[in-house]
């Protein structure tokens, strides 16, 4: 769990650094989109958190039916969830911003509304993997998602942002292409063995 969330924590830090090569208003852009994409990536952790108790309790007491419902409603949630953020972060993309500062230079409002627009696509993979990463813990399927965060964050992630950022000159728009890339790759993974580990849980019952 720990390299799982190194994994993460670390790219995004050094997302953070790669923002500094672009200028003042590029940081400042990414630092409002980043609270935003955090301040509900909490919610989305906290539920994944409690899918984890949930299941490892069901799965301990070979609930399977209980375990399976409490994986399917912490989903939903999420999902529902993550959809309602993404909508409001892309429609009011332009006054967030004004939120942190009301006086902000039209360039920074600009930026920062390209970066909540991504980060609105974004938001919807972010949650997906947090919390079926939360169901998977659960289901004691940690070393497999352990290597799937280095490898998404770092070798994915990582090479998608510095090609697109610096490579071919988008900047802070390209550094978060590579947030979609990692987040996306990770939450389609994730979900592809949540239900795999579902279908082997249901095999060892029957």
């Amino acid at each position: 769990i720990a390299v799982q969330m190194v994994a993460g924590i670390s790219y995004f830090s050094f997302a953070g650094i790669m923002m500094g090569w672009f200028g003042s208003f590029s940081i400042a852009a990414h630092a409002m989109a980043m609270n935003v994409a955090s301040f509900t990536y909490l919610i989305a952790s906290g539920i994944g958190s409690g899918a984890t108790i949930r299941i490892s309790n069901f799965l301990g007491a070979n609930k399977f039916h209980k375990l399976e419902v409490a994986a399917h409603s912490a989903s939903l949630m999420t999902l529902g969830f993550a959809l309602m953020c993404s909508a409001l972060i892309y429609f009011l993309r332009f006054e967030i911003p004004l939120l942190f500062l009301p006086s902000l230079e039209n360039e920074t409002i600009t930026l920062a509304a390209k970066l909540l627009a991504i980060c609105a696509i974004f938001e919807i993979f972010d949650h997906t993997q947090i919390t079926t990463l939360g169901i998977l813990r659960g289901l004691q399927d940690v070393k497999f998602a352990s290597v799937m965060c280095l490898a998404s964050y770092w070798l994915v992630g990582f090479a998608v942002s510095y090609l697109c950022g610096v490579t071919f000159g988008f900047g802070a728009l390209g550094i978060w292409c590579g947030f979609v890339a990692s987040l996306f790759l990770t939450s389609t993974i994730f979900v592809l063995r949540y239900f795999r580990a579902l279908r082997h849980c249901k095999k060892l019952v029957n």
